[in-house]
């Protein structure tokens, strides 16, 4: 059986990641999006912030 869950998030136009990053086309830095990914997993399977639990995304592709 496959679970989904989905969760929308926005990244602030001043978010100290995007400043420089392609200034003419701001692109949100992978980093940023994986950090919200793990932060959305952890809420989702029910874990405190700053858990001691480990999580691993083992693979992930970025698709424009």
């Amino acid at each position: 059986m496959t679970e989904q869950y989905c969760q929308s998030c926005c990244i602030s136009s001043d978010h100290p990641s995007l400043a420089g990053h392609f200034p003419s086309n701001p692109i949100v830095p992978g980093v940023v999006i994986l950090d919200e990914v793990m932060h959305a997993v952890q809420q989702a399977i029910g874990l405190a912030l700053g858990s001691d639990i480990p999580l691993r995304i083992s693979t992930v592709k970025f698709l424009a």
